[in-house]
């Protein structure tokens, strides 16, 4: 398996968990560069697999310009379910 399926593949599984991410979240989540990132997000929203939602939540200072989330389509994203607890 490539490493760029790797990579989105793991940015689909943060995305499902957290539901909205900015960039540098999943940069931080994942460990890797912001660059790295940034080019798998776009060939993911190119792809149609997420989707921009908006400015991303801030505690304070800048807000991040945007929001990211799955749409819930692609194999990674299937593959990432949550388990229901009892």
């Amino acid at each position: 398996m490539s490493k760029t399926i790797l990579y989105k593949k793991k940015i689909i599984k943060e995305l499902y968990f957290a539901h909205n991410l900015s960039c540098s979240d999943i940069g931080s989540r994942i460990h890797t560069s912001i660059p790295l990132v940034t080019r798998m997000l776009n060939e993911l929203i190119e792809e149609g697999v997420i989707v921009e939602t908006g400015y991303a939540p801030s505690t304070g200072g800048r807000r991040p310009l945007t929001s990211l989330r799955s749409t819930g389509r692609g194999s990674a994203a299937s593959s990432a379910r949550r388990t229901p607890t009892p």
